[in-house]
């Protein structure tokens, strides 16, 4: 999800799902791509680190998220 490449194959996403935090950055220039802010302030952590989610998520993300993320059902019965 911190790969532009993999974003782009698999969620349609044109940024990264999420930006790792740096805590010698200040938030502003870490939220902002091409002067446009594209994360959300608001802090993530999984795993013990922090990161950074997108803001540029939309509706006609959601079936390819959903599709990916099946993978992980562990209820899911084929």
């Amino acid at each position: 999800m911190q790969s532009a490449q993999w974003c782009k194959n698999t969620l349609g996403l044109y940024e990264v799902m999420l930006k790792k935090y740096n805590p010698e950055l200040d938030i502003t220039s870490q939220i902002t791509i091409s002067g446009y802010p594209r994360f959300w302030k608001d802090l993530f952590v999984f795993n013990g680190e922090k990161y950074f989610v997108t803001s540029q998520w939309y509706e006609r993300h959601r079936a390819a998220f959903v599709e990916w993320a099946k993978q992980f059902d562990c209820n899911q019965h084929e």
